[in-house]
Parts: C-alpha cells; structure tokens; sequence
C-alpha cells in the first residue's frame, strides 16, 4: 500500500480536498473558493509575522515556568500538559487574535478536559452546529469564547462582487480582521462555527500535544535532553533568561531534529482527497470523485524509508539520512497547495518553548516509551496522564 501512497504524494495527479470531511484543514472549504480564502491567510502567517512575535512565545514560554516551580520545589511528580494547553492558547490568542487572556493555572486542565469528551470530539469531526454551541458553553475558559464570540458574530457588510479585489487587495495585520471579512461573503451560521471550531483546536491543541510529546520523550530519554540542553547553553550561555532571536532559532540543530521525530512518530492520522480525474496506479485505478484517505501513519513508519520506524531515533534527520529518502516521505504539515499554513509558527513557538523550558528544569520520568498506549485523536494521543519530575537547574529570578 505505501508504494500507491508514494505514486500518489510524488506524482503531479489531479487531487483535490472533499469540502466537507472530518479532516479537513482551515479553511473548511473546496475549489476555486478555497483558493481565494487562502491566498491572504499565507499572507497573514509568515516568517516576518512569526519572527515578530518571538518576545510573545517567549513571555509566554516563561509564564509556564513559573506555574511549574512549585512541582520543582516540592520534587512531586505532575501532570504537565494543563501548563502546557495554557502557553498553546495564550500564545495564539496573543499573536492570531490580538487579545491577552492571561488564563489562570487551572483553565488549561479544564479546557483540556473539555476537548477529550466525547462530545466535543463529535462535534469537531461532524461540524453540527446545533451541538457545538452548547458543547463550547461548559468549556471552562470562559474568557476565550466571549472572546471569539465578540469576534465572530459581526459582519462587515460588502457586496459579493467586491469581496475577493477587496481580500486579496489588502496585507492583513490581524487574523481578526480577515476573518471577519471572510465571514462577510460567507456569513453562514455554520460556516462561523467551522472556522472558530478549528481556529481554536488547530491552532493550539495539536501545538499542545506535540509539546507535550517532546518534553515527555526528552524525559524519557536523558541523552538526547542532555544534548538538547548542551545546545541551549552554547547558542544562550549560562542565562535560561535570554530571548531567542530569530538566527538562533536556526542553530537549534539538535533540537529540531527532535521536534521533528516527534512529529514523525505522532503525526495527523492522514488527510482525505478527492481526484479530479481518473488516477492509474497500475494494479489499481482511483475513479475521478472518488475519496481516498492518505494515511501519514503508515507513511511515518514504513520501514523502507526510516531505519528505526517505531522507535525515537531523532538521527532520522541527519543531514544525509533525508537526502536519501525520496521526496514526500515526511509530510508532518501534510503537503502541496493545501498544506498546513502555520508550519514556521508552529516550528518557531515549539522552539522557544522546549529552549526555554529546558534551560529551566531538568525533566525526569519512569515511564518507559515501549509501555506508551495511545488513543486517536486530532493526533496520535496519550491514553492515559502520564506523570513527570522537574528539578530546577538554575533559580527563578
């Protein structure tokens, strides 16, 4: 099967993303429409916007130690991700939505909650409306849905004729604005839902799991935490306080080479497209309007590609290991026109995140990755809470 899959990632076939399928990505829409709604969002999300907005990840990064202290001083073991969902929302709520929530200890544990109801996850996959609405009302962090109400429920009325000259005529300086002028040619009740649904989970909750995963496998696996850390010190010195610039993110080697195997391991479980015209793969023949599901699963772990495929071997990312699998072989952001289009924010707030926290603390825990069960979610996720150790390896100012 993985060989129809490289025939059908490598290959310049005719594919398009059904309009409306559980996985879909941001915006929720197909066609030429999808086009024009995307063109100002890869305007919008863009290295100079990212780089502008590392003080905020930063700021952020440090609010995260400070609630985590009190586990260091005490040696208890924790749960981290709470801590983690708070710095994942507050860092998009700062840089996407222009508004500081400046949630409080407990609201990431509640929102996490929140989101691994059934419920919710129904919701998420089936976009009804009737239930989203009431399923978001218990959400704890009442702040974040005022905010996106006050938001979402004004239109700015423009004539249709004038949308698309006025969208892709203006440099927007606010994912706020942009979307309120999308909901102006498109001011659907459900199409609101869809787009503050996956506003809000996309844009932080898969951010949160995979921090989650680095910080707990950098746990798990001291070696690579103490060469992650022996990175930091030599780009930052001795200070956990210095701010990141943008040319030192780039000389985070070793840490990105964690990020992306954790990336590799726990990756989207695959995205679904629609042919345009008839595909020939040879042995099988995919019929124009037909729904394939393309499953990056399989994709990450096929042993042809990765010598340890079910393992954490960050060495994956060598510099001459990628040159020697083919294109394609990695798609953590899924790929082409379509792909996810806060790739370099998301590479950009895990960075600063893990270097800041990491300068911090030593992380420590018993678990073992060969005990790890999981469950499927938005992403590959944890079935239970895992616990972690912190010990402090330089004070609080």
């Amino acid at each position: 099967m993985n060989d129809y899959i490289s025939g059908i990632r490598t290959g310049d076939l005719p594919l398009t993303k059904p309009c409306s399928r559980p996985l879909d990505q941001h915006p929720p829409r197909a066609g030429r429409e999808w086009h024009e709604l995307r063109k100002p969002l890869d305007k919008l999300i863009t290295k100079k916007m990212v780089e502008s907005n590392i003080n905020v990840f930063h700021k952020k990064a440090l609010k995260m130690c400070h609630m985590i202290n009190k586990h260091a001083e005490t040696g208890i073991e924790f749960v981290l991700r709470g801590y983690i969902v708070n710095y994942t929302i507050e860092v998009l709520c700062v840089t996407s939505f222009g508004c500081d929530i400046n949630l409080n200890e407990t609201d990431g544990i509640k929102l996490k909650e929140a989101l691994e109801s059934k419920e919710i996850k129904l919701c998420s996959l089936c976009n009804l409306e009737n239930r989203e609405e009431s399923v978001f009302h218990f959400i704890a962090v009442c702040p974040i849905l005022r905010e996106f109400r006050s938001i979402y429920f004004k239109k700015d009325c423009l004539n249709e004729l004038e949308f698309m000259d006025y969208l892709n005529g203006k440099c927007w300086k606010s994912l706020v604005n942009y979307c309120k002028a999308a909901w102006a040619y498109r001011y659907e009740l459900l199409l609101q839902a869809r787009l503050r649904n996956r506003t809000l989970l996309e844009g932080f909750d898969t951010s949160a799991v995979t921090l989650h995963y680095i910080l707990f496998l950098l746990a798990m696996f001291p070696e690579h935490q103490e060469a992650v850390y022996q990175e930091q010190i030599d780009i930052f010195g001795d200070s956990p306080e210095v701010e990141p610039t943008w040319e030192q993110l780039s000389k985070m080697e070793y840490l990105t080479r964690v990020l992306k195997e954790v990336m590799r391991i726990y990756c989207p479980i695959g995205i679904f497209r629609k042919p345009t015209n008839d595909i020939d793969l040879g042995d099988y023949k995919l019929p124009k309007g037909s729904t394939l599901f393309i499953m990056f699963y399989s994709l990450h772990r096929d042993p042809r590609l990765w010598s340890h495929p079910n393992e954490f071997h960050p060495d994956h990312f060598l510099p001459e290991e990628c040159a020697r699998r083919p294109k394609g072989s990695y798609l953590p952001f899924s790929w082409g026109p379509r792909s996810c289009p806060g790739s370099v924010y998301a590479m950009a707030s895990l960075k600063i995140a893990v270097s800041t926290a990491i300068r911090r603390y030593k992380f420590e825990t018993g678990v073992k990755f060969e005990e790890l069960e999981y469950k499927y979610g938005f992403l590959l996720e944890p079935k239970q809470e895992y616990l972690v150790r912190i010990t402090n390896r330089a004070p609080l100012p």
